[in-house]
């Protein structure tokens, strides 16, 4: 079985009422985190920033039954 991914959904406001979702992603110390995907453009509350986010994070998740997993390599 693959390992599962350390990433976690983050909400910025850069201005008031301007809230930007973001992946993070570390890899197994948690000791740097960095980005693996951001919003495009503001939303106007942090709830519909946290959605938005929220629907691209579960994109990284192929089987709900185990999260997302690391990609098991390619046989050679």
């Amino acid at each position: 079985m693959t390992q599962l991914r350390h990433l976690a959904l983050s909400i910025e406001e850069h201005d008031h009422d301007d809230f930007f979702w973001t992946i993070l992603e570390t890899m197994t110390d948690h000791a740097g985190w960095s980005e693996h995907s951001s919003a495009v453009h503001g939303f106007r509350t942090w709830k519909e920033a946290w959605n938005a986010g929220n629907v691209e994070y579960l994109k990284l998740v192929k089987d709900p039954r185990v999260g997302p997993r690391f990609r098991a390599a390619a046989p050679t």
